[in-house]
């Protein structure tokens, strides 16, 4: 079994996820569930990849980035769609 340590801004954001969860579907998260979430969704389901470009998008604008800083994100993160 592969282990980690995180940072404690990690795990407060990993108690804050779970708690989002616990609070929109009334019960603990389970091992199937995703961690990150549609909240639109009345089920667990993974949130769509177009949902997350579109919140980084957000994201980068709000931080004055340019328009291609979510590729470079993206890139960085070896997180492909």
């Amino acid at each position: 079994m592969r282990t980690s340590s995180l940072n404690s801004a990690t795990v407060a954001v990993m108690h804050a996820q779970l708690a989002a969860f616990r609070d929109k579907f009334g019960r603990d998260r389970q091992p199937d569930d995703p961690v990150l979430f549609d909240p639109d969704s009345d089920v667990p389901t993974k949130i769509p990849p177009s949902m997350i470009r579109r919140q980084l998008e957000e994201a980068c604008k709000r931080a004055g980035l340019d328009d291609q800083a979510v590729d470079r994100v993206l890139r960085e993160l070896g997180v492909t769609f």
